[in-house]
C-alpha cells in the first residue's frame, strides 16, 4: 500500500537475527512506520521456497522442518497484545488488515470497536470447521484462497462470509483470477497478462491495491447500485494490475546477490493512508495497509522500491553478528 500511495504502518514482532535486520532495514527504506513493533531475541519468521519449472516448491529441493525457535516468534504478537497506545495508533488509520497466521483473532472485537475498516486474509483456512464463523462477523473485507476449493465451494464460501457479516468477500485463484461477492452479485476479474517470474506475494499485492482503491475512494459507503458496481470493478482492475506487477519482479537476495531468492514472511500489522483529500489509511496489505498479517516485503531492485521484502534464508554469507537493528524512528 505504501508503494500505491498510501501511508503505511506495521505492528509485529521482528527477530534480531540477520533476516530480522534485513526486514527492519527494508521497512525503513520503504518508509513504513514500525515504531509500534517489537524486536525480540529470536529467529525471524521466514518461508523458504524455490521456483522450479515456473512453480513454487515450498522448502526448496531440500526441505527441512521449521525450527521451533523460528515458530516461537509467530506467537509473540498475541503475547504482547495491544496496549492502549497501540489502539490509539490504530485509530489514526482508515483500514486494518490481518492474516490467519498472525494469531490475533482474539483481538478482532476490539478492532471492530475501534471503527476502522477491517480486512482479513483467511488463506486456505475458511474450509476449517467453525473458523469463518469466529472471524467473519467482525470483518468488513474477507479474502481467501480458492486454490484448494472447487468452484462450488468457493462460491458457497463467499456467500457464507457475507451472510455471517462480511460486507465484501473475495476469493483469489492464481491464473484463474478473482471472484468478489458483495451480497447482491458476483464479480469476476481476470488476471492481467504478464510474463510472471515469481508469483509469491501476488495475492498480497492484489488485496492491498483493492483496499487502497476501493476503501480509499469510499466504496464501502456507496449505496446506489451503479456507483457501487463502478467502484468494485475499478478496484478489482487496479488490484489485478498490481498483482501482475508484483509477479514480474525478480527476487533479489541482499546477502549473496542471487536472484529469484525465497521470500521472507513475518507476522505483522500494517497501515496506510492514501493521497485523497482526506488522508486514507490502511493497515497492511502485505503489509501495505493495516494490521497483523503475514507480510512479505520485497527488497529494492535497481534502486526502485518493490512491494515486499525478499531474501534467501539459506544463502551465505550473512551480515555480521555485530550488526544490530536500529530503533524505529
Amino acid at each position: 500500500a505504501k508503494l500505491q500511495g498510501a501511508q503505511a504502518g506495521f505492528i509485529g514482532c521482528i527477530g534480531d537475527d540477520a533476516l530480522g535486520r534485513h526486514l527492519a532495514k527494508t521497512l525503513d527504506e520503504l518508509g513504513v512506520d514500525r515504531s509500534r513493533s517489537h524486536i525480540v531475541h529470536a529467529q525471524n519468521a521466514a518461508t523458504k521456497y524455490q521456483v522450479i519449472g515456473g512453480e513454487r516448491v515450498w522448502g526448496g529441493t531440500q526441505p527441512r522442518p521449521i525450527s521451533p525457535l523460528q515458530m516461537a516468534i509467530r506467537f509473540m504478537l498475541p503475547y504482547y497484545g495491544l496496549s492502549g497506545e497501540d489502539m490509539a495508533y490504530i485509530k489514526t488509520f482508515d483500514a486494518v488488515h490481518l492474516c490467519n497466521t498472525a494469531h490475533m483473532d482474539e483481538f478482532l472485537p476490539r478492532l471492530k470497536e475501534a471503527g476502522v475498516v477491517l480486512s482479513y486474509d483467511y488463506s486456505n483456512d475458511p474450509l476449517q470447521p467453525g473458523f469463518m464463523e469466529r472471524v467473519a462477523p467482525y470483518v468488513d473485507v474477507s479474502l481467501f484462497s480458492g486454490s484448494r476449493m472447487t468452484e462450488t465451494q468457493m462460491m458457497e464460501g463467499l456467500v457464507k462470509a457475507h451472510t455471517l457479516g462480511t460486507r465484501i468477500a473475495i476469493a483469489t485463484n492464481g491464473d484463474e483470477g478473482a471472484v468478489l461477492y458483495d451480497g447482491d452479485r458476483f464479480y469476476t476479474q481476470k488476471p492481467d497478462p504478464c510474463d510472471a517470474l515469481d508469483t509469491m506475494g501476488a495475492g498480497d499485492a492484489f488485496i492491498s491495491a483493492f483496499l487502497v482503491d476501493f476503501v480509499g475512494s469510499g466504496g464501502l459507503s456507496v449505496r446506489t447500485g451503479a456507483q457501487r458496481e463502478e467502484k468494485i470493478r475499478h478496484g478489482l482492475a487496479y488490484a489485478a494490475s498490481w498483482a501482475a506487477k508484483s509477479s514480474q519482479k525478480t527476487r533479489f537476495c541482499p546477502f549473496c546477490g542471487a536472484t529469484s531468492a525465497p521470500a521472507i514472511t513475518t507476522n505483522a500489522f500494517s497501515s496506510t493512508t492514501a493521497p485523497t483529500k482526506r488522508p486514507f489509511s490502511m493497515r497492511k496489505a502485505k503489509p501495505s495497509f493495516s494490521p497483523w498479517t503475514i507480510s512479505k516485503w520485497r527488497s529494492r531492485m535497481r534502486r526502485k522500491p518493490i512491494t515486499a521484502l525478499s531474501g534467501s534464508v539459506f544463502m551465505t554469507p550473512l551480515p555480521s553478528k555485530s550488526d544490530t537493528i536500529p530503533a524505529a524512528a
